[in-house]
C-alpha cells in the first residue's frame, strides 16, 4: 500500500479514534517506569493499529464520513485531489473538491468529465448533479465519451434538472453523433431520402434522441433543419401510393418523440404549402372519425400521431373523445402525447378556481401585453433544476454578509412580481419551503400553466394572483423579498412599476430586479429592423415565415446574429423576443439614476461563472463587484455581457 493511501485511510476513521488513542497514550505514560521508550512506542502503535483496523472494517456511510478532518488534509494540487478521489471514490465531497480545483485552473472540459465520471458512481447525488447542470448551462459540452451518454440521458429524464439549462448540451451531443453529420449534408444538398438506410435507422433508434426530443427545444439552426426535413419526409411517405402504416420506415417511438418536440416548440418548424395541404386532408378525415365513428378511433392512432407532428390534438373539434377510450388502450408512446396535449389542458381548467384576482387597471399597454401572453404563455418549460434547500436566514447571511442583525418575519413573505408560467416561484419554493410566496401575473393562461406545474411538483406554499404590477397596492401587504425578472421593461413605465414594488418592500428587505440591457439587445434591434420592412404580424404562421427569412439571410447580415438567441426557437419565445408589443431597455447610468430616484442601494449583480471571471480579469478587487462605474467600463468593452439581462440585488437606503 502506498504511503499516501495509508495516510488517507487513516483519516477515514470516525472521530472517536482520537479519543481511544489518547486513552492508550495515558496508559503508556502511566507505565513509563516499567517499559522502555522503544517498547512504549511499539505498544502504542500496536493498540492504534487494532483500533483503526476495527473502525475501517465498518461500512461508514457518506453522512458519517469525517468530512472536516479529511478536508483539512486535502491537497491544493489537482494531482493530489485526483489521488484522494482514486483512493476514496465513495466520498462525494472529494469529487466536488477535485472539480473546484479544475474550475479554479479553468480546466472546464476536465471538470465536466470528472463530474460525468462521478455520477456513474453517485447517480443520485443532488450536489454533483447540480454542479454539472450549472456547467452544462454556462459552457460548451466537450466531445462526449460513449460511457457518459447514459448520464446525459438521465439528466434529461430528471424532473429536478432544468430542461432549458441542459438543452444546449443535449443539442451539442446530438450533433456529435456521426449519423447527424450525414443527414445534415443530405439536407443541405436536398438529396432524395431513404429512411431505411442504416444511418437513418441508427439515428431514429438512438436513445439520446428519443429521450431528448420531447424534453428540450432544438435551439439550433442545423438541428432545426434536420428535424424539419425528417418531419416533412415522414408526411410525404404517408401519402405515397399503396401506403400502409406497416410500410412506414420510421420507428413509431421516434415519430411520437418528434411530435412531442413539435408540440413543445409550438410548431415553430417551417411548413411548406404542399405539407399544409396533406395535413388538412388527414385532419379533416380524423375530425370525421371523431364525430361520426368514435368506435374506430383506436384504429387511427398512427394518423393522429402524424397530425400531432403539425397540430396539437386539442385542435380537433371533438378532441375530448380521445379520452373516451381507456388510456391504456393507446400505445405507450402515444399515451404521452395524450397526457401532454389533452389531459394537461383538463388539469389547467380544473386549476382555474385556485387563482385569486386583483382589479385590473384600464391601461392599454397592460391589456396588449396581457393579450400576448394569453395567446402564447411564456416561457414553456418541462422541468426545473432543484436548488440547494437552505434556511432563509442562512441564505441571507451567505448572500449578503455585510447586512448585520437582519430581522426576518416568520414565515418570510416573498413576492414574485411577474411569475409567468411558474418556473420562478416554484424554484424559489424549493429553496425556501418554509416561506409564504405570492406570485402575480396578468395572464390567466400563464397562471394556469404555473398551477399545473405547481401541482406536479407538489408545492404548497405559493398563492397565485392574477393582476397587474401597477395594481399591487391592493394587496395591502409588505414583503421581505421581492423578485421581478424580465417584467418591468414590458410596462408602459418601468420606473412606475419599480416604484410600486419598492413601496411594498419591508424596510430591511431585499429586492432582485431583471431588466434588458440596451447594448446587449443590438441583435434584437437589427432583427426587428429587418422584419419591420416586411410588415410581419404576430400570428403563428407569420412568425414561422419571419424566422425562415432570417434563416435565409447571408451570414454577414447583422440580423442573423439573432440565431444565437435560445429564444428564437419556439413560437412563444420568438414572439417575446422579436414581436413584443412593449419593450424598454436600460443602461448602467440609467440604473444608477433610477435607483437614486427610488432611494435604493445597489448590492450587486447575479453573475454566472464566465461573467464573474471576465470581470475579475479586468477589475481584480473584490469591492469592484458593487462599483457600477467599473461595470459600465466592463460593458463598454463587452457589450453582450448582459445578454441575459441585468439581474441585480438592491435594498432601501
Amino acid at each position: 500500500m502506498k504511503n499516501g493511501e495509508k495516510y488517507t485511510r487513516f483519516h477515514k476513521v470516525e472521530k472517536n479514534v482520537s479519543k481511544n488513542l489518547i486513552i492508550v497514550h495515558y496508559f503508556i505514560c502511566a507505565r513509563k517506569s516499567f517499559f522502555s521508550f522503544r517498547f512504549s512506542v511499539l505498544f502504542f502503535c500496536f493498540f492504534a493499529k487494532i483500533i483503526i483496523h476495527q473502525l475501517l472494517k465498518k461500512n461508514i456511510p457518506n453522512k458519517t464520513a469525517p468530512k472536516e478532518e479529511i478536508i483539512r488534509t486535502l491537497s491544493s494540487s489537482i494531482e493530489g485531489a485526483k489521488q484522494l478521489v482514486e483512493n476514496n471514490p465513495q466520498y462525494i465531497f472529494l469529487w466536488e473538491n477535485l472539480v473546484n480545483l479544475l474550475l479554479k485552473h479553468n480546466q472546464i472540459a476536465n471538470a465536466m468529465n470528472v463530474l460525468f465520471q462521478s455520477l456513474l458512481l453517485h447517480s443520485n447525488s443532488e450536489t454533483l448533479t447540480r454542479i454539472l447542470t450549472r456547467l452544462l448551462h454556462d459552457y460548451k459540452l466537450p466531445p462526449l465519451k460513449k460511457e457518459f451518454v447514459p448520464i446525459l440521458i438521465s439528466l434529461c429524464e430528471n424532473k429536478y434538472v432544468g430542461n432549458r439549462e441542459i438543452s444546449s448540451a443535449i443539442v451539442t451531443a446530438i450533433k456529435q453523433l456521426p449519423e447527424f453529420s450525414v443527414i445534415y449534408r443530405a439536407v443541405l444538398q436536398s438529396l432524395p431520402i431513404n429512411f431505411s438506410v442504416e444511418y437513418f435507422q441508427s439515428f431514429f433508434k438512438n436513445d439520446l434522441c428519443i429521450t431528448a426530443l420531447p424534453r428540450i427545444v432544438m435551439r439550433d439552426e442545423e438541428g432545426e433543419r434536420v428535424f424539419t426535413y425528417i418531419r416533412r419526409n415522414i408526411l410525404f411517405q404517408r401519402f405515397e401510393d399503396s401506403f400502409t402504416h406497416e410500410k412506414l420506415s420510421v420507428p413509431y417511438s421516434f415519430l411520437c418523440a418528434l411530435a412531442r418536440q413539435d408540440f413543445y416548440n409550438e410548431y415553430v418548424f417551417d411548413v411548406r404549402e404542399e405539407e399544409s395541404g396533406m395535413v388538412d386532408i388527414l385532419f379533416n378525415k380524423l375530425n370525421s372519425v371523431l364525430k361520426d365513428a368514435p368506435e374506430e378511433i383506436l384504429l387511427w392512432e398512427k394518423d393522429f400521431a402524424l397530425v400531432a407532428l403539425y397540430k396539437p390534438l386539442s385542435s380537433f373539434q371533438n378532441a375530448h373523445r380521445l379520452m373516451d377510450q381507456d388510456i391504456m388502450q393507446w400505445s405507450e408512446p402515444f399515451r404521452k402525447i395524450i397526457q401532454e396535449q389533452i389531459i394537461s389542458a383538463i388539469i389547467e381548467k380544473y386549476c382555474e378556481k385556485k387563482i385569486e384576482t386583483l382589479a385590473l387597471l384600464e391601461n392599454e399597454t397592460s391589456k396588449a401585453v396581457q393579450q400576448q401572453y394569453e395567446e402564447n404563455p411564456y416561457p414553456q418549460w418541462i422541468s426545473i433544476s432543484k436548488p440547494e434547500q437552505i434556511p432563509f436566514e442562512q441564505w441571507l447571511k451567505k448572500f449578503f454578509p455585510s447586512k448585520k442583525n437582519l430581522f426576518v418575519s416568520k414565515p418570510a413573505p416573498i413576492l414574485i412580481a411577474g411569475c409567468g408560467t411558474g418556473a420562478h416561484p416554484i424554484k424559489t419554493s424549493m429553496r425556501f419551503p418554509d416561506t409564504e410566496i405570492t406570485a402575480i401575473d396578468f395572464s390567466k393562461a400563464s397562471l394556469l400553466y404555473a398551477l399545473r406545474k405547481t401541482e406536479e411538483y407538489e408545492i404548497r406554499n405559493i398563492t397565485y394572483v392574477q393582476g397587474d404590477i401597477l395594481s399591487l397596492s391592493q394587496l395591502n401587504k409588505k414583503f421581505f423579498l421581492i423578485e421581478s425578472s424580465g417584467v418591468l421593461h414590458h410596462l408602459r413605465s418601468a420606473i412606475e412599476g419599480w416604484k410600486i414594488l419598492t413601496e411594498l418592500l419591508e424596510e430591511n428587505g431585499v429586492m432582485k430586479i431583471g431588466l434588458y440591457s440596451e447594448s446587449a439587445r443590438r441583435d434584437v434591434r437589427e432583427a426587428r429592423k429587418f422584419l419591420e420592412t416586411e410588415n410581419f404580424s404576430q400570428t403563428e404562421s407569420t412568425i414561422r415565415k419571419a424566422r425562415q427569412q432570417i434563416f435565409n439571410l447571408p451570414n454577414e447580415h447583422p440580423a442573423k446574429e439573432i440565431l444565437l438567441s435560445s429564444d428564437f426557437y419556439s413560437i412563444s419565445s420568438c414572439r417575446d423576443l422579436l414581436f413584443h408589443v412593449e419593450e424598454n431597455t436600460f443602461t448602467i447610468p440609467k440604473l444608477v439614476e433610477t435607483m437614486r430616484e427610488l432611494h435604493l442601494h445597489f448590492l450587486g449583480f447575479e453573475l454566472d461563472a464566465k461573467l464573474r471571471t471576465g470581470f475579475f480579469n479586468m477589475f481584480p478587487e473584490k469591492e469592484s463587484l458593487t462599483d457600477l462605474y467599473k461595470w459600465k467600463l466592463f460593458e463598454a468593452k463587452h457589450p453582450k455581457a448582459f445578454s441575459a439581462m441585468y439581474k441585480f440585488w438592491c435594498r432601501k437606503k
